[in-house]
């Protein structure tokens, strides 16, 4: 399983509008959040950012299997137009929650002859040739929206991708599937922004998950500090940092 982290930012990127990197405080640019996860059978997107583009050009990918959404918030599902001109032609399968599949008719209508989104549940399992995914609930205070993470199974080996969380969910039915995983990526900006999540311990919802390895993503140098300061901080709580374009072996 070939795992390359297509963008580690949140709603904003990296640098910011009319910023750069240096007023950022950032070492290199952050894209909005994606995960590309390749095996001999398939290729599956998790998550279609506005910048999809780029990330599709840069990983070097030249076919697509599958794209599953977390949720329909403009950072995880801002590229869906992108991904929708090339679906029919290259037979790509978009998948997301009911409600998100909602919200994309709602805001996308002019879209839904090009792409017709495949539903899942909660725990439910699904198998693209040699991978398995399983999407879990998460809680995102934003109870409009279906928030989901998924976890990613092959040969043994298994990826979460969780990248906008509030909280697990493990009382909910295919909410323990987070826990175990290999690499876990998640959201660290709560570590970071004291004014987030204040009602929820995040450090203790992040070594709930018990993985190997953890890697945060969805952060911002310009709202949450300046790169060597977060790599630090990350580092001293036994985390990665996340780097867009970076390859993670399970």
């Amino acid at each position: 399983m070939e795992v390359t982290l297509l963008g580690s930012g949140e709603v904003t990127g990296v640098p910011p509008l009319f910023g750069d990197l240096d007023t950022a405080g950032a070492e290199r640019r952050r894209r909005r959040p994606g995960l590309l996860v390749e095996t001999p059978e398939a290729a599956v997107l998790f998550d279609v950012s506005p910048d999809v583009r780029e990330q599709v050009r840069e990983a070097g990918l030249d076919t697509l299997d599958a794209a599953f959404v977390t949720h329909f918030h403009h950072d995880l599902a801002g590229g869906i137009d992108d991904l929708a001109v090339v679906a029919p032609v290259m037979d790509v399968d978009v998948c997301m929650t009911a409600t998100a599949t909602d919200h994309f008719r709602e805001e996308r209508g002019h879209l839904t002859d090009a792409v017709e989104p495949e539903t899942f549940e909660h725990g439910e399992r699904v198998d693209l040739g040699d991978l398995t995914v399983v999407p879990f609930p998460v809680a995102h205070g934003r109870p409009a929206f279906d928030t989901v993470g998924f976890a990613v199974e092959h040969g043994g080996s298994t990826v979460v991708w969780a990248p906008d969380i509030q909280q697990f969910r493990p009382e909910m039915a295919g909410g323990e599937a987070y826990r175990n995983a290999d690499i876990l990526f998640v959201e660290g900006s709560p570590l970071f922004r004291d004014e987030l999540y204040e009602e929820v311990p995040f450090e203790s919802e992040i070594d709930s998950a018990e993985a190997d390895r953890t890697v945060l993503v969805h952060v911002n140098e310009y709202l949450d500090g300046p790169t060597e300061e977060l790599r630090a901080a990350a580092a001293e709580r036994g985390y990665e940092l996340g780097r867009d374009f970076a390859s993670y072996d399970p």
